[in-house]
Protein backbone atom coordinates (compact mmCIF):
# COMPACT_ATOMS: atom_id res chain seq x y z
CA UNK A 1 0.00 0.00 0.00
CA UNK A 2 1.13 3.21 -1.52
CA UNK A 3 0.15 5.41 1.94
CA UNK A 4 1.60 2.95 4.63
CA UNK A 5 4.77 2.89 2.80
CA UNK A 6 5.23 6.46 2.52
CA UNK A 7 4.25 6.57 6.20
CA UNK A 8 7.35 4.17 6.63
CA UNK A 9 9.46 6.60 4.75
CA UNK A 10 8.37 9.42 6.70
CA UNK A 11 8.99 7.66 10.28
CA UNK A 12 11.99 6.27 9.03
CA UNK A 13 13.53 9.65 8.49
CA UNK A 14 12.46 11.06 12.00
CA UNK A 15 13.64 8.13 13.45
CA UNK A 16 17.27 8.67 11.94
CA UNK A 17 16.98 12.45 12.93
CA UNK A 18 16.02 12.07 16.59
CA UNK A 19 17.89 8.44 17.37
CA UNK A 20 20.67 8.75 15.13
CA UNK A 21 21.28 12.70 14.68
CA UNK A 22 21.69 12.57 11.19
CA UNK A 23 19.62 12.71 7.81
CA UNK A 24 18.41 8.96 6.77
CA UNK A 25 20.29 7.34 3.44
CA UNK A 26 18.65 5.39 1.46
CA UNK A 27 20.54 2.96 -1.55
CA UNK A 28 18.17 1.81 -3.66
CA UNK A 29 19.72 -1.31 -5.55
CA UNK A 30 18.56 -1.90 -9.73
CA UNK A 31 19.60 -4.10 -12.35
CA UNK A 32 19.14 -4.56 -16.19
CA UNK A 33 15.73 -5.95 -15.47
CA UNK A 34 14.57 -3.29 -12.96
CA UNK A 35 11.02 -1.74 -14.11
CA UNK A 36 12.01 1.89 -14.89
CA UNK A 37 8.28 3.49 -13.96
CA UNK A 38 8.95 1.23 -10.45
CA UNK A 39 12.30 3.43 -9.64
CA UNK A 40 10.67 6.69 -10.70
CA UNK A 41 7.52 5.72 -8.53
CA UNK A 42 9.87 5.46 -5.42
CA UNK A 43 11.92 8.39 -6.13
CA UNK A 44 8.73 10.47 -5.95
CA UNK A 45 7.60 8.77 -2.47
CA UNK A 46 11.11 9.68 -0.94
CA UNK A 47 10.59 13.35 -2.91
CA UNK A 48 7.30 13.47 -1.09
CA UNK A 49 8.44 12.28 2.29
CA UNK A 50 11.36 14.59 2.26
CA UNK A 51 14.08 11.89 1.95
CA UNK A 52 16.39 13.43 -0.39
CA UNK A 53 19.57 11.55 0.64
CA UNK A 54 19.66 8.47 -1.48
CA UNK A 55 21.87 6.63 -4.30
CA UNK A 56 21.07 4.64 -7.10
CA UNK A 57 23.26 2.09 -7.45
CA UNK A 58 23.71 -1.30 -10.24
CA UNK A 59 25.80 -3.87 -11.18
CA UNK A 60 28.14 -3.44 -13.56
CA UNK A 61 29.18 -5.99 -16.48
CA UNK A 62 32.56 -7.55 -16.09
CA UNK A 63 33.83 -5.80 -19.41
CA UNK A 64 32.55 -2.15 -17.11
CA UNK A 65 34.48 -3.52 -14.45
CA UNK A 66 37.43 -4.44 -16.39
CA UNK A 67 37.53 -1.37 -18.43
CA UNK A 68 37.03 0.94 -15.14
CA UNK A 69 40.24 -0.72 -13.58
CA UNK A 70 42.32 -0.01 -16.85
CA UNK A 71 41.53 3.82 -16.32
Amino acid sequence: DREKFKKLLIDLRLSSKSNVGKALRIVVKGDREADLGAIQELMDMLKETKNTRFALVTDMESGDKKELEQK
